[in-house]
Order: C-alpha cells, then sequence, then structure tokens
C-alpha cells in the first residue's frame, strides 16, 4: 500500500503580486499557528483555542482560502460550545488542511 499523496491547496489569491509578500507570510506562520490552537486544547484551554482559531478563520479568509476559513470557523463554534471531541475532529481537519496550504505555496517548505 502506496501513502496517500497531499493535494496541494491554493489561495484564490495566488497570482495577485500586490499580495504576494503578505500571502507568504501568513502560510509561512502558519504551521506555528496550528501549533498554538493544538497547545491550547492540550492544555484544555477552549476559548483559547476558539480565540486563536477565530483569528486564524479572520486571515485565512483575508488571503483566499476558503476552506481553511471554513474548518477554522468550525473549531469556533466547537470551542464556544464547550464540545472539545469535535474540537479535536475538526483540529486534525484544520492540520491536514495547513498542510496542503503549506504544499501548494511556493516558497513554503
Amino acid at each position: 500500500m502506496t501513502p496517500e499523496k497531499i493535494q496541494p491547496l491554493y489561495s484564490a489569491f495566488e497570482d495577485d503580486l500586490e499580495l504576494e509578500e503578505e500571502l507568504s507570510g501568513f502560510v509561512v506562520s502558519l504551521a506555528e499557528d496550528v501549533d498554538l490552537i493544538q497547545d491550547a486544547e492540550t492544555a484544555g484551554s477552549l476559548p483559547d483555542v476558539g480565540s486563536r482559531a477565530r483569528l486564524l478563520a479572520q486571515r485565512a479568509e483575508r488571503f483566499g482560502y476558503r476552506l481553511l476559513t471554513e474548518i477554522a470557523s468550525e473549531v469556533v463554534l466547537a470551542s464556544d460550545q464547550d464540545k472539545p471531541e469535535v474540537v479535536q475532529t475538526h483540529l486534525r481537519a484544520l492540520t491536514h488542511v495547513a498542510c496542503r496550504i503549506r504544499r501548494g505555496h511556493r516558497g513554503a517548505a
């Protein structure tokens, strides 16, 4: 059995030269942003998870990553509803999407 190849995910603004530098900065910081959300979840701080995911959703929307925006918003909702198991499920999806974004963005390793 061969491992599943991670399909790249691209920004709706990938070809916008005016956003290129900011977009690159967003993608480069994405792994750390996701790590901080996961750390908050591990610490059991759902309010912190929610606030960090809310910021990520806003930034993802600004930079044209609709799927990331949707999943981060689901994390916020689950956090607000105090549903840690649902938060965990959405965090797995968030981590996978972040990987796809990094794979799709030129200049991000």
